[in-house]
């Protein structure tokens, strides 16, 4: 057996190409500099825990035929694993890692707990091959981690793990320019991410990272000029793709109060006010309280009531799509307010005449029309956000 606990060093430290028959202890050891295990052989049980590496730390090529411990382990430089092999069980749990952390094509033989640990840089998982357990439970990475071509004899759990991209407040020239060059790198990032959280199971993540994979095709794949970024973008607007049920209520009921304007704006051009227009509907209408002075119930062209309240009430039937709504006797009501009908019979001020007929804008119809489509896709997105979230088939 060999044991370093709370050994300090403050120079570099080699152990390359070192064999440990018996068990390995380097517990609270602190190495200042840079540490070299690379191709060291640890044949018992190697323990690590809570130990600080300020320099790199080099495990390339390691074989640790035991079990193996790194809980609450501190990486403050960059760190390397890559093609290291661990054929016991292995643990890295609470362990921080400051720098790059490279595992590209190392071996899990036994089950590995990453769990709780902080990536605060590059971590790389490229091609590993897991033969059992692989936990990321509760695990946080500033950086969209790197598992393309990674395979797991069974699913990894997520459980809790953030993926948390560190954000410029004060974006350079430079940063900007790289975002808009885009990095089609990312984006298959996400898509490995994706594919871990699919055979998992784990729907949450699954939308999730693809949610991210879609955003990261931006400027890199998708341009300004092709029509598919500009349809991610409205996705991301109204729906956070598919995954939020409030926006898409949100923007239905401000579409309908939106369109109510307008409906009014065409009655006023009717009835021949010089002030009329949108912009003068808002202010008079929208912004200011009903029954005041300032703003007097406008009066219907024909039939008792308010044609704003008309307009908004027109508008919000529309807002739902249910067959022959819009065609109710209340909604003929208010096209008989707000733009008045044609009859043979004397009209008075206040009353329906028996027998009409609406008279109706085209300008109206069209408005209608437009309203009908664009709560059409916001009742889809919102079908579709519950059955995301609800996971209904």
């Amino acid at each position: 057996d060999t044991r370093f606990n709370d050994a300090e060093s403050s120079g570099d430290v080699t152990f390359n190409l070192a064999k440990f028959s018996g068990i390995a202890e380097f517990n609270k050891s602190k190495f200042s500099g840079e540490t070299w295990f690379t191709e060291a052989e640890f044949s018992g049980a190697a323990s690590f825990g809570e130990a600080k590496f300020s320099g790199e730390a080099w495990f390339a090529e390691a074989e640790f035929s035991g079990s193996v411990w790194f809980g609450e382990a501190k990486f403050s430089d960059d760190s390397w694993f890559r093609e290291a092999k661990f054929s016991g069980d292995t643990w890295f749990g609470d362990a921080k890692f400051s720098g790059v952390a490279e595992f590209t094509q190392a071996v899990f033989k036994g089950f590995t707990g990453f769990n709780d640990v902080r990536f605060e840089n590059a971590a790389n998982f490229g091609a590993i091959d897991c033969m059992t357990g692989f936990s990321l439970a509760g695990a946080t990475f500033r950086t969209v981690p790197d598992f393309i071509q990674a395979h797991f004899a069974e699913a990894p759990r997520l459980d809790n793990s953030h993926i948390q991209p560190q954000r410029l407040w004060r974006p350079t020239l430079a940063a900007v320019k790289n975002y808009l060059k885009g990095d089609r790198d990312l984006s298959a990032r996400w898509r490995a991410l994706k594919r871990l959280a699919v055979q998992g199971h784990d729907h949450m993540h699954e939308l999730e990272f693809f949610q991210n994979e879609l955003k990261t095709r931006r400027w890199s794949t998708d341009r300004p000029w092709h029509a598919v970024f500009w349809f991610g973008l409205f996705y991301e607007w109204l729906s956070g793709f598919g995954r939020s049920i409030v926006r898409p209520l949100i923007w239905w009921v401000a579409s309908a109060l939106a369109f109510a304007p307008f409906y009014l704006g065409a009655h006023l051009k009717i009835s021949g006010d010089e002030n009329s227009g949108f912009g003068w509907v808002v202010e008079r209408h929208l912004l200011q309280p009903f029954g005041t002075a300032n703003t007097p119930p406008l009066k219907c062209e024909v039939g008792e009531g308010d044609a704003w309240q008309a307009a908004l009430n027109l508008s919000a039937r529309k807002a739902f799509l249910i067959f022959g709504l819009d065609a109710s006797d209340k909604s003929r009501l208010n096209y008989a307010c707000l733009y008045g009908v044609v009859t043979q019979e004397p009209v008075l001020q206040g009353q329906l005449p028996k027998s009409f007929y609406l008279d109706i804008p085209n300008s109206v119809i069209v408005l209608g029309i437009t309203q009908h489509l664009i709560t059409a896709v916001l009742l889809f997105l919102l079908l579709l956000a519950i059955r995301n979230n609800f996971r209904i088939r």
